[in-house]
């Protein structure tokens, strides 16, 4: 008779102490700067400062090819790169809820196609959106991010981190306790130079070899990935409204024509778009650093394309 009563004050008394010590808002300061987490806090601080009306949302694709720096010297137009690598549509509709859509002119969403094509795996599942939402995440999010998983285990696993903080910082705050000086010093570093780091960065020299475009059998189609984008991409919409632009971004230099008839959540929800073919001309083997990411050169010229279409964008809103 007793047990019942014990395990739910473990419980309760283990929440409590998990809400002290990693939900005030305090270690969420000291994370690791190159961690997932870690650069979403580092990213919501910078932009809690910044003037830039235009804010570009993406994974490492954007954060390697986009300049902030270069966009706000080709026009009147200010941007913002939120970019987080790994991150997705799911990531951005719960960081952009941090970064209050209401104070954004234009919200970019880059997608690597306006058709919804399945893959080989399911985007809900992803587990990277847990260790990247882990600081961000609320009690009151819970509930419908954990369910947005397919699987149990995946379902299990968010709830874990979502309920308890302390499984999700587990590996970082052991690393704290290692070694407090070194990594007060690199977040108070982060904090004063990233702002100048981020915009200062000019991209990878390099440029893929290219070679044979490799033999694809496309994945059975059964809607999935659209229905996730569906969900998503709708939710963004409603915090965000027409101040949503969505983007095709440079396919790598290998480029695999998609089947036939997909769906398109893009094109269903109304969302504006900038033309397919805008940077079709990087699609090149010069202009990539890897087969996912742009170089230097190809940087370059997406971030001056892309200003160039959102000023002509303002400009018609404007007459």
């Amino acid at each position: 008779m007793r047990l019942l009563p014990c395990c739910t004050l473990s419980v309760v008394a283990a929440f409590a102490v998990d809400a002290v010590a990693f939900r005030t808002g305090v270690y969420r300061r000291l994370l690791e700067p190159s961690s997932y987490a870690g650069q979403v806090e580092i990213m919501l601080d910078r932009a809690a400062r910044s003037r830039a009306g235009v804010l570009v949302l993406g994974d490492s694709r954007i954060a390697e090819g986009f300049s902030a720096r270069l966009a706000d010297s080709s026009g009147p137009l200010r941007y913002f790169n939120a970019a987080i690598p790994g991150s997705s549509p799911r990531c951005w509709y719960y960081l952009l809820q941090r970064l209050d859509p209401a104070r954004w002119q234009t919200i970019v969403v880059p997608l690597d196609n306006y058709e919804d094509e399945d893959g080989d795996w399911d985007f809900a599942d992803n587990p990277l959106d847990t260790a990247i939402l882990a600081g961000t995440l609320t009690l009151a999010a819970a509930p419908e991010f954990v369910l947005s998983h397919s699987s149990l285990p995946a379902r299990a696993a968010a709830l874990r981190a979502a309920l308890f903080k302390g499984f999700a910082f587990q590996r970082d705050f052991q690393q704290f306790l290692a070694a407090p000086r070194a990594r007060l010093h690199a977040v108070a570093q982060f904090r004063a130079h990233g702002a100048e780091w981020s915009d200062g960065y000019q991209g990878r020299p390099e440029s893929v070899n290219p070679g044979p475009i490799a033999a694809r059998v496309p994945s059975p189609q059964r809607g999935v990935h659209h229905r996730y984008r569906m969900r998503w991409l709708s939710k963004i919409q409603e915090l965000a409204g027409p101040r949503v632009v969505a983007i095709r971004l440079p396919r790598g230099p290998q480029v695999v024509p998609s089947p036939p008839g997909l769906p398109s959540a893009v094109r269903t929800l109304g969302i504006v778009r900038a033309p397919e073919a805008l940077f079709a001309g990087l699609e090149r083997p010069e202009f990539f650093a890897d087969t996912l990411h742009l170089n230097r050169e190809g940087r370059t010229r997406f971030s001056l394309l892309l200003a160039a279409w959102l000023a002509q964008q303002a400009a018609g809103r404007g007459r």
